[in-house]
């Protein structure tokens, strides 16, 4: 049993869900089946809640309907879900709803800064060979995300949501992937 889940059993006590509570520090418990199927979470507020109204059965204080998002969401795409739904912790799962971990952030509010940032993506591709002969540099991939993503990523981590990027060889790739930044939560040109 890792100390944020729970494996929901016919024997699992509120008591027991108290305690991986405890333990996990981050306030917020997947319940999960033997097949670690996601069924829900509790959270310190919802035990709260349940001994105010004195609702002491645990299938009865389990969020069976919990905001999740796929596992391999870019940390950008997971820290601007969370934003939207205002939260401080989201269920990470896999295609078919498999419990993969919990992704959980302490929230401190950041200044939003105004100011453009611009990138100067806009090489020639012709240093790299092989590489870049399909692909521009700033579109090569590291674990599967793009260069210039984890560039931006940083830069919105940072408050910054106003993009500029200067493109020349392959632009369309660039253009095509990033758009005018709504899947980020920002604006790009």
């Amino acid at each position: 049993m890792l100390k944020n889940k729970l494996v929901l059993k016919k024997s699992s006590t509120l008591r027991e869900a108290v305690k991986l509570l405890d333990q996990s520090g981050t306030g917020v418990l997947a319940v999960v089946d033997k097949k670690n199927k996601l069924i829900g979470l509790i959270t310190d507020g919802d035990i709260r809640k349940s001994v105010l109204s004195n609702e002491l059965s645990l299938k009865k204080i389990i969020n069976k309907k919990p905001y999740k998002i796929h596992f391999k969401s870019s940390k950008i795409k997971i820290l601007n879900y969370l934003k939207k739904i205002r939260r401080q912790h989201v269920p990470l799962v896999d295609d078919n709803d498999k419990f993969i971990k919990i992704f959980s952030i302490n929230y401190k509010p950041y200044q939003i800064k105004p100011n453009w940032v611009v990138i100067m993506a806009g090489g020639l591709g012709s240093r790299l060979g092989d590489l870049t002969k399909k692909t521009p540099k700033p579109m090569l991939k590291i674990n599967d995300i793009p260069i210039l993503e984890h560039i931006i990523t940083n830069f919105i981590s940072s408050g910054f949501s106003n993009f500029l990027i200067s493109v020349n060889y392959k632009s369309e790739i660039i253009k095509n992937y990033f758009k005018d930044g709504t899947d980020l939560g920002v604006k790009i040109k």
